[in-house]
């Protein structure tokens, strides 16, 4: 019997082996065993390839006596190999199809995103792996038989397509019933340069895959390569991933080392089958709750002295997840510049508080203002609202002079008190210093 490879392909350091025989060494596209005697009996060749190279069979020739017989591959009864080459025909279902009792050989089978393919009591030979190419795709194979499919598995869906298995054959071995994969998906972080790691990954759970989110915020796991996340294994048995995102490094302007608050994003999140995943846990979102002048006791109008200053509070509620630590800057509204706040005012605020910032504000000129206040969000996000922020606005603010007839400010009144003070002081130290004199004057006197 010869038997030769697929294609011409090599069969440099494969091994053969004929029942109890010592292992044959294979070279060359071909190779020839000879039989003494079988008795009638099946001979099986179990063969091994050289490191991950395969083994093919595309034809045996037989000969016995004068007499030759040729069969093509997958005509051989086997275990644990799959059929090779080019199938013969393609159909493509982006509709239904329903098959009972009926036989499908030698034809590529792909059921669109929306296809179905629906089976009762049907043989597939050299047909696996069905196709299904899209999650809203159905695949239903009951009481059916597959012959030599082309992988490793009889069907191949994406994540959430639909397949259904009952009571049918697969060609089993090492071939499973079918596979799952996921291609190009993506980590998606409300910042650029987030540091993760996914660990898990693969049938064998062992691994591990590091990268960073680039300036939209996204990243490509594993590099975007496909990768099998659920397995139907031919003894029956199902496997599926579950991955693990784990946070290496998620820092921003609201959360830098040394500030006291954790990394973003949270610990231990578990990696979907999803094109795209958005990790937005432990984040924080803070907004604007109120800004306004602080009045006196009975007093309705917000008024300040230029040259002077106002007191003012800004009053923030954080509704996310996790800590931060920002500050605020304001312009006024009606010119435009900066307003005199005393540089940028800030406030740790923690997930789920509401808290306020006291501090003044100095006006320069007369007339009426107001001011606009935003919160500064971290120039890591890659949207600027995505951590919340946002501008608030305060009620005008009437800037006057001092009228000095009508009133002393109060800094001149505190002045004139301290100086009335001193003086009635010194008046007393000298009246008490003539009252002792007189007395000693007197004693003098009275003595003589």
């Amino acid at each position: 019997m010869t038997m030769h490879s697929v294609g011409g392909a090599s069969y440099y350091g494969a091994q053969a082996f004929v029942g109890d025989s010592d292992p044959i060494s294979l070279n060359g596209s071909s190779h020839t065993f000879e039989f003494s005697d079988t008795d009638g009996e099946d001979i099986w060749i179990g063969l091994i390839g050289y490191g991950q190279s395969p083994v093919s069979v595309s034809r045996v020739i037989i000969e016995v006596g004068n007499e030759e017989i040729e069969l093509a591959g997958y005509y051989l009864e086997s275990m644990n190999m799959m059929a090779a080459g080019e199938r013969q025909y393609e159909i493509v279902v982006n509709g239904n199809i329903s098959m009972s009792g009926s036989s499908l050989v030698g034809t590529k089978l792909t059921i669109g995103e929306y296809g179905s393919l629906v089976t009762n009591g049907s043989t597939f030979d050299r047909v696996g792996p069905i196709l299904s190419q899209g999650d809203g795709s159905i695949v239903r194979i009951v009481n059916s038989t597959f012959i030599n499919s082309l992988d490793d598995h009889d069907v191949r869906g994406t994540a959430f397509s639909e397949i259904t298995w009952e009571d049918s054959v697969g060609s089993g071995g090492f071939t499973d019933r079918w596979e799952r994969r996921v291609v190009d998906q993506k980590v998606v972080f409300d910042s650029k340069g987030v540091v993760f790691r996914v660990n898990g990954m693969g049938v064998a759970e062992s691994t591990s895959f590091e990268s960073f989110s680039d300036d939209s915020g996204e990243a490509l796991v594993n590099g975007g390569g496909e990768r099998v996340v659920e397995v139907g294994w031919s003894n029956g048995t199902i496997w599926s991933e579950s991955a693990i995102i784990e946070i290496v490094s998620y820092r921003t302007g609201w959360n830098p080392d040394g500030s006291g608050i954790d990394d973003y994003g949270g610990y231990g999140i578990p990696l979907s089958w999803h094109d795209l995943q958005y990790v937005s846990d432990s984040t924080p979102h803070v907004e604007w709750a109120n800004l306004e002048v602080v009045l006196e006791e009975g007093v309705s109008e917000a008024v300040g002295y230029a040259g002077s200053s106002v007191p003012m509070r800004a009053s923030f509620t954080n509704s996310g997840t996790a800590s931060a630590s920002f500050y605020i800057s304001c312009d006024v509204v009606e010119t435009g510049l900066d307003a005199d706040i005393g540089g940028f005012q800030g406030l740790v605020l923690n997930a789920g508080q509401t808290d306020e910032m006291l501090f003044d504000w100095r006006g320069g000129e007369t007339g009426d203002y107001s001011l606009d206040c935003d919160i500064l969000t971290p120039t890591q996000l890659v949207s600027d609202d995505s951590f919340g922020g946002g501008t608030f606005s305060s009620e005008t603010v009437s800037w006057i002079e001092v009228d000095e007839e009508a009133g002393l400010p109060m800094v001149s009144i505190l002045v004139a008190i301290a100086v009335t003070i001193v003086l009635i002081g010194l008046w007393l130290i000298r009246k008490s210093s003539g009252e002792e004199l007189m007395d000693g004057i007197e004693s003098t006197t009275g003595r003589a």
